[in-house]
């Protein structure tokens, strides 16, 4: 099943998407009457399709197609190879490998409304996003695609989402560059991006001092000798680092707040 971005006939009840992209300099509200029908595509195919009206709506680039049988289309010039978006014109018919290009644009524009969706609630991996969405029913194909633009835009960015993450994670956590960047590759980061996340995070936190509150804390959980060493190495320090932070503390006896 896959899902194409229809809207509702004029005598129907009015439904309202809203839904926000978060990005780092600013929000921006974006507001429109889509809702999401799942249908086979084949099913929706017509022999002929005869365009009834065509305009662009406030979302930038996004057309709304209405045929004279059936539902409304949105696309976006970006999803289309073959068909040029401003050429449309009422009366004009479309048919065969055009038409299918044009609900092919249309099932991009499902994909991407339901990708700014999550993007609403929170910063999003392209690996993360992309696995929501394969959930969600969607093809790859076009979850490739609306996410390609998205990144385009920059309404989807990795390095972004590296960011926070790192951000939240280090509240409840005491971890070195190793097990960081570990994390990141595994939720989808390539190493170029995690590893720039990385230096942007540690320009502005301490990794010693990091160092310095995971051993206290392992030592506070009971840890001694081997297994204080093994869960310092777990937690991603080097070996020097642990050292030097060791010789700090059991020299002073000063005790580094970990909260």
């Amino acid at each position: 099943m896959v899902s194409v971005v229809l809207e509702e006939d004029s005598s129907s009840q009015n439904v309202s998407f809203i839904w926000k992209i978060r990005f780092a300099e600013k929000a921006t509200f974006l507001r429109s009457s889509f809702f999401f029908v799942f249908l086979e595509k084949n099913q929706y195919i017509l022999s002929t399709m005869k365009i009834n009206s065509i305009s662009q709506i406030s979302l930038s680039g996004m057309y709304r197609i209405r045929p004279e049988e059936g539902s409304v289309i949105y696309a976006r010039q970006e999803y289309l190879s073959s068909i040029i978006l401003s050429e449309i014109s009422a009366g004009m018919e479309i048919e065969g490998e055009c038409q299918e290009e044009l609900l092919d644009a249309g099932l991009c524009v499902a994909v991407e409304l339901k990708a700014c969706d999550y993007l609403s609630r929170a910063e999003q991996s392209r690996f993360g996003l992309a696995q929501k969405l394969v959930k969600k029913s969607f093809q790859k194909k076009y979850i490739n695609m609306a996410l390609d633009y998205l990144e385009s835009k920059d309404y989807l960015s990795d390095l972004r989402f590296s960011t926070a993450w790192l951000n939240t994670r280090k509240i409840n956590h005491f971890e070195g560059r190793t097990k960081l960047l570990a994390e990141l590759r595994n939720r989808g980061i390539c190493e170029k991006t995690a590893s720039k996340a990385l230096d942007d995070f540690f320009s502005y936190n301490n990794e010693f001092e990091i160092c310095k509150k995971a051993y206290q804390k392992h030592k506070k959980n009971g840890k001694t000798e081997d297994k204080l060493m093994q869960a310092m190495f777990k937690s991603g320090f080097s070996h020097k680092l642990i050292l030097q932070a060791k010789e700090e503390l059991e020299s002073s006896f000063v005790s580094v707040p970990i909260v």
